[in-house]
């Protein structure tokens, strides 16, 4: 079975960071906030292994890569895939009602 490593941008790193902290501090619920982590990075490492499997997201449209998405409940990762460095680059992370980009 072929995997490929999984790189996460550090735009879409400070991203997630940016909503933990939102549900950690905000919402007054650290507990859950870390358990959300968790089960996040584990969807995105999945990326490691048949990645082609989520949809092809919008924003392919206005882009040279094919872009996928990966959604964790209402969380979005929208990555692409580099065959040619046996990688999965994620690139942006949005939650819910944040704007995606265009």
């Amino acid at each position: 079975m072929e995997q490929y490593r999984v790189v996460i941008s550090p735009a879409a790193r400070q991203a997630l960071e940016e909503h933990i902290d939102h549900i950690a501090d905000n919402k007054l619920e650290p507990q859950s906030a870390q358990l959300w982590l968790q089960k996040a990075l584990r969807a995105v490492e999945s990326l490691a292994v048949f990645p082609n499997r989520f949809p092809i997201a919008p924003e392919s449209r206005v882009s040279n890569d094919t872009i996928r998405m990966l959604i964790v409940d209402t969380s979005t990762f929208l990555y692409r895939l580099s065959e040619h460095d046996k990688a999965v680059y994620v690139t942006h992370f949005f939650h819910g009602g944040i704007p995606r980009p265009s």
